[in-house]
């Protein structure tokens, strides 16, 4: 592997690793044997430009979300592109909004969830029909005012000088659970940090405990949810946000196993096994 960006467990019970570096998708079993690699053509070469998400549905097809090629791919379980999408084109996605794929899941219905790296809308939600509709913007973070922006309005008339104070930030990472709701990190330390959104894109969570700089999120059929920093923590929360414990540290270089150095993708499974890229 060369910079995994993303990892999904499949309902084979693999797990289908985003090799970014190499701009693949590697498929391996639990134990870490190669099962098969998605993405490369007959020759050996790949056909992505970048490989930073990927989700995989109940037909085993393979979801890529390519932020450098500004694309979706979906491949067979055989590796064959089956279907692509691109930037919308309807008027209300905007014409300057950036669609640079980043993470990618589905609902039940087949709709896409993808965050968009840069989009600070919120997640771009996709229905499979047709060419690929544009079903709106989902579950967009709240701007978050500081005390410093509240100083500045009182200073300045011209609120356009501090807007850049107060974009909302783009998502992260998301995951799915069983129910469709989805769940989002940010990398902030305030309460968008960790969001479980229903079917409106409201948030119906709210933790009791904030980690800085969350990367990766995961949920495990029982509803516990794991979120991870880039500083190498893993954080497990009840269905209801209640923080159990924290594990993990970071890794300055000395590799030592239970320490990490950058995760960007984590799944759980039943058993309360955790996987970490």
């Amino acid at each position: 592997l060369k910079t995994p960006a993303d990892m999904r467990m499949g309902p084979d019970g693999n797990l289908y690793i985003a090799d970014n570096g190499n701009k693949r998708v590697v498929v391996v079993t639990t134990e870490g044997e190669l099962v098969k690699v998605i993405g490369l053509n007959e020759k050996g070469k790949s056909m992505l430009k970048s490989a930073e998400g990927v989700y995989v549905d109940d037909a085993l097809n393979v979801y890529v979300a390519d932020e450098n090629g500004r694309m979706v791919y979906v491949f067979s379980p055989e590796g064959e592109i089956i279907r692509e999408y691109g930037k919308p084109t309807h008027q209300l996605f905007g014409d300057k909004s950036a669609y640079k794929p980043s993470k990618i899941v589905l609902d039940k219905r087949g709709n896409l969830y993808i965050a968009s790296n840069g989009n600070t809308n919120g997640i771009v939600q996709i229905s499979p029909v047709g060419e690929g509709e544009f079903l709106g913007y989902y579950g967009a973070n709240n701007s978050n005012v500081s005390f410093l922006t509240l100083i500045k309005n009182a200073l300045f008339k011209n609120n356009s000088l501090i807007m850049g104070d107060i974009v909302p930030v783009s998502v992260t990472n998301l995951c799915i659970d069983e129910k469709g709701m989805v769940y989002t990190v940010t990398e902030t330390g305030d309460m968008t940090s960790l969001r479980r959104l229903n079917v409106a894109g409201k948030n119906t969570m709210t933790p009791d405990y904030i980690t800085m700089g969350n990367s990766a999120v995961a949920v495990n059929s029982s509803g516990s949810v794991f979120t991870a920093t880039k500083s190498g923590y893993i954080t497990e929360y009840t269905s209801e946000g209640a923080m159990l414990f924290s594990f993990g540290a970071f890794d300055a270089g000395d590799q030592r196993i239970g320490m990490f150095k950058s995760v960007t993708g984590m799944v759980v499974d039943d058993s309360y096994k955790v996987s970490i890229r």
